[in-house]
């Protein structure tokens, strides 16, 4: 990935909050499921679903 794309997602990871951020960062950084998510965390499956959901939106709309 080209160095201006990096910085750039960087960027947007920032703006999202702690929650979103964390579940970003264990799945696709540390490649957990869902499922080790929530029980590392302690919030329910669904919740890391929803979270997952809304911080990839942002960073797509951030990144538009």
């Amino acid at each position: 990935m080209p160095i201006e794309d990096q910085i750039a997602v960087r960027q947007a990871l920032k703006r999202l909050n702690d929650m979103q951020r964390r579940v970003i960062y264990l799945i696709f950084y540390r490649d957990l499921t869902q499922q080790q998510v929530a029980k590392e965390m302690g919030i329910g499956q669904r919740r890391v679903s929803r979270l997952m959901h809304r911080g990839l939106q942002s960073m797509a709309e951030y990144l538009a």
